[in-house]
């Protein structure tokens, strides 16, 4: 699809991209810093999974010029078993634990998830220096535990599969957060990159609310 172009708006190019580690924190393409999980890590049907992000930049976002993590939304993904799971989908977890620059989330893993690999898949759209930025980071995780026979309830069902990159995919050394030592100039030009291959819904509806150009 393509989408009208804004020159004020750049995409970075995230399919099949990972997030970068760096003293056990995990730095995605945008500005949020990922505490937990760790990739790979292990996790029950039904049981809880512990999220915390750092949406300061490690102290690091309050002095930087115009620039600002708007929204993060976070999806349980399995391209394989064709589902999507919504694990935050609004404003409350960035406007949560108000004073604090690291938010958390106890998750809930619907009893009904199959068992297999997924990826944790944190959606972001983000001001740096004054230039609008939409990023895709998916941080693989397993779910061991088989799923129930029961369908799912109270809210369980998963969302329109989404097409997401997946967690054997090399990463892309392009332009990173902007946080990462030595990378602080990283995402200050990004002229020309795009954002390629199957579009979500929600993607589709956010870059057209951004107007920004997707190729696919």
């Amino acid at each position: 699809m393509h989408l009208p172009l804004l020159s004020s708006v750049v995409l970075l190019s995230l399919a099949s991209v990972r997030a970068q580690e760096v003293n056990g924190q995990y730095f995605t393409r945008g500005l949020a810093i990922v505490d937990a999980p760790n990739p790979g890590s292990p996790y029950n049907a039904g049981g809880n999974m512990p999220i915390a992000v750092d949406v300061s930049g490690n102290g690091q976002l309050a002095a930087q010029h115009d620039t600002s993590l708007d929204t993060l939304t976070i999806f349980l993904v399995s391209s394989a078993l064709g589902t999507n799971y919504t694990v935050v989908a609004n404003a409350t977890f960035l406007q949560g634990e108000e004073g604090s620059t690291v938010k958390h989330l106890d998750w809930q893993v619907p009893s009904c998830v199959g068992a297999g690999s997924y990826n944790l898949t944190f959606y972001e759209t983000a001001k740096y220096q004054g230039t609008a930025y939409f990023a895709i980071t998916p941080i693989p995780v397993e779910i061991k535990t088989p799923s129930s026979s029961a369908a799912c309830t109270n809210g369980q069902e998963p969302t329109k599969a989404e097409v997401q990159p997946q967690a054997d995919n090399a990463y892309n050394a392009g332009a990173g957060s902007p946080f990462l030592p030595g990378n602080a100039a990283a995402t200050q030009t990004g002229a020309g990159l795009t954002l390629t291959g199957q579009v979500p819904v929600l993607v589709a509806f956010l870059c057209t609310a951004f107007g920004i150009r997707v190729l696919s």
